[in-house]
């Protein structure tokens, strides 16, 4: 890894939600980013907050930030970097990996400090914001 990727910050508020090992793709799911998780313990949604039911179990507060990548190889290096600098943050930290990039949902409250470090570090923090308006 030759330099640190660009991230950039979302605007939507996320939503951590639990849903049961039974439970199919609950149609209420959308928005532009989402991350549905089946593992042996049970499903794990992130989602926009506006769109989680209140009769589900969930969190509310996560934000979400992009690290950008130009492609997949050497991904566990960007990886490996990224988590290095969150943990002197000492915040909770969700990872979520697609092929053109990685996303942290991270506390609302504990944004600053995480953009504090990853500014320390070196991150390019891209000028736009990702909201709900972009394609």
């Amino acid at each position: 890894m030759d330099s640190p990727p660009e991230v950039r910050l979302h605007e939507e508020h996320f939503s951590l939600v639990r849903l049961g090992l039974e439970d199919a793709l609950p149609p209420w799911i959308g928005g532009k980013l989402w991350s549905f998780i089946r593992s042996p313990a049970g499903i794990s949604v992130f989602c926009e907050s506006r769109l989680a039911p209140s009769s589900v179990v969930h969190s509310t507060g996560w934000a979400c930030i992009e690290f950008l990548r130009s492609s997949v190889t050497n991904a566990d290096a960007y990886l490996s970097a990224i988590t290095t600098s969150l943990r002197s943050v000492k915040a909770d930290v969700f990872a979520v990996s697609a092929l053109e990039a990685d996303y942290f949902f991270v506390r609302a409250e504990e944004l600053g400090r995480v953009i504090g470090v990853l500014n320390r570090d070196g991150y390019l923090f891209r000028s736009e914001r990702v909201d709900a308006h972009d394609a």
